[in-house]
């Protein structure tokens, strides 16, 4: 799955509820939003589950947040 940078993801929900019961909590908020994306998706793909991905908006780098 290749996904664009300036491209914002929802995640479904259930691999989000699964991050947040997990230890690696702290990290995962510690990080960027990109960056906890890329870990929750990396950790889902290693333990094989199927993630849903809904594209919801395209933004520029430097569009204000």
């Amino acid at each position: 799955m290749d996904t664009h940078p300036l491209v914002y993801f929802r995640v479904h929900y259930d691999l989000l509820a699964d991050a947040r019961r997990t230890p690696q909590t702290a990290d995962l908020q510690a990080a960027s939003p990109a960056d906890a994306r890329e870990r929750m998706l990396a950790r889902a793909k290693a333990q094989s589950q199927r993630i849903h991905i809904h594209k919801t908006k395209v933004i520029r780098e430097d569009a204000p947040c």
